[in-house]
């Protein structure tokens, strides 16, 4: 009975036992974080104008996440273009195993056709270099942005540290604090201030993340979209056209029928 009396007049002691149970680490870190908080306190009020100046230095990256933004918006909508030039040219020749007949030769279609496909194949050689150059500087500049996503995560940390001392400063409790301090009155309202811009930008910077996924998925997606193209519906249309050429031009009575040949998907699906 008395062991069970000293236990309910010892608030805390079941979460201490528990805490201590769990293991050192358990403890360990909380305690670590509060004392560091409480040295920056100290360190704040022993030059409370030139903390305030100080706060939130540094953090400002406004200008890279701008051009970031910019290179991957950029080169996804070149990319995203290239796709859609790419799929109507190997279009334009899929499906057209009709019969060619002898009197094609004389009216010139068959001529027309040969030199519509020479073209068409430098067009397509032309695009798919291009779009190979887009393509690697996307991969590139998505690198870059999952670089950058990392320095994003270790300044908003640092905001949340600097946010977390600027509280701490302006709580109530540490009101005697702030009043013995000597510092100019408006010290503290400008600390006021400063912690809601910081507010700001630690908001500011969780919403660039998100837009950082945004924009590294959507060009993901076109540079997925070029490389299917590039490495299986163009080889397999190239693959049909040879195939329809060849016994065009090796049937006796330059008659081509409309005959099994190598299947090309349907190229038109959203680029």
């Amino acid at each position: 009975m008395s062991r069970r009396g000293a236990a309910v007049t010892s608030p805390g002691r079941s979460d201490a036992v528990a805490a201590v149970a769990s293991g050192p680490s358990a403890i360990a870190a909380p305690s670590s974080r509060s004392d560091a908080l409480a040295a920056r306190v100290r360190a704040f009020f022993a030059d409370p104008v030139a903390s305030v100046d100080r706060l939130g230095t540094g953090h400002d990256s406004s200008e890279t996440t701008l051009r970031l933004l910019d290179e991957i918006g950029a080169r996804t909508r070149a990319l995203g273009e290239l796709n859609r030039e790419l799929v109507p040219m190997v279009d334009r020749f899929a499906g057209q195993s009709r019969r060619q007949r002898w009197w094609n030769r004389f009216v010139g279609e068959a001529l027309e056709r040969d030199l519509s496909f020479g073209l068409l194949c430098e067009r397509l050689s032309d695009a798919v270099s291009r779009g190979g150059e887009v393509a690697d500087g996307t991969a590139a500049t998505i690198a870059a942005l999952k670089a950058d996503r990392l320095r994003i995560d270790a300044e908003i940390a640092a905001l949340q540290d600097d946010l977390s001392l600027g509280h701490a400063v302006l709580d109530p409790a540490r009101a005697p604090l702030r009043r013995a301090c000597g510092a100019p009155e408006d010290t503290w309202s400008r600390l006021s201030r400063r912690v809601g811009n910081l507010e700001a930008m630690a908001t500011a910077l969780v919403l660039t993340q998100s837009q950082y996924a945004v924009a590294i998925d959507g060009a993901r997606a076109v540079v997925d979209r070029f490389t299917e193209i590039r490495h299986v519906l163009i080889p397999l249309w190239r693959q049909r056209m040879g195939f329809e050429l060849f016994a065009r031009r090796t049937a006796p009575d330059g008659t081509v029928s409309a005959g099994p040949s190598p299947t090309l998907p349907d190229p038109r699906s959203p680029a």
